[in-house]
């Protein structure tokens, strides 16, 4: 697992820091559930804390079509897992991510669009809202070529099942578009048509 550059001794001084937190709050640390929770809490930000260059994950595996013309139809990807943590709590956003282009000649290697839905959900804490629209920039930016991007996720949020309000089975749905998706009713509504298909498979 590839995390951010960090030294044993700044890890080290991160979980001293989580320590005495939850030991102000009152949990016992001797405690054998708690010895090693600091330096876990640690361990599990790292994991959301994963820098990437999106140009590098985008810039390989392009094939142009075979056919003269070009492929002029969508592709659709589905069911993309999906995870980072919100930085509002820390706290998991789990579920599934949808993604749709048209072609501008150029097609990307299909597993490209799973490593950044991965890539951006790991590199740092953020609001659903916000990676689904780094997404959609990345796919709409120039190596892709796009003529039209759209991305959906539905999630479910820590925070809303594991404190506050404490509701469970409450899926948070975010959607942007990009291009052609814009103003192509039809584009919307067939993209949304084939996650249907591969949700009801």
């Amino acid at each position: 697992m590839n995390v951010i550059p960090i030294t044993r001794k700044q890890e080290q001084e991160a979980a001293n820091h989580i320590a005495s937190a939850l030991e102000t709050l009152g949990i016992n640390l001797l405690d054998e559930n708690f010895i090693d929770t600091p330096s876990r809490f640690v361990r599990y930000l790292m994991e959301y804390l994963q820098p990437f260059d999106p140009h590098k994950v985008m810039k390989v595996d392009f094939s142009q079509s075979h056919s003269d013309q070009g492929y002029k139809g969508m592709v659709v990807q589905s069911n993309i897992p999906f995870r980072t943590i919100c930085p509002h709590h820390l706290l998991p956003v789990i579920g599934h991510a949808h993604l749709g282009y048209i072609p501008g000649g150029k097609v990307v290697g299909i597993s490209k669009l799973t490593r950044i839905v991965d890539a951006v959900g790991h590199e740092m804490p953020r609001m659903q809202e916000t990676c689904t629209d780094i997404i959609a920039d990345i796919l709409y930016g120039k190596e892709l070529g796009a003529k039209g991007v759209i991305v959906s996720i539905v999630a479910d949020h820590g925070c809303m099942f594991g404190r506050g309000v404490r509701v469970h089975d409450t899926p948070t749905s975010t959607s942007t578009v990009r291009g052609l998706f814009m103003n192509v009713s039809a584009a919307r509504e067939e993209f949304f048509a084939l996650t249907q298909i591969a949700r009801n498979r």
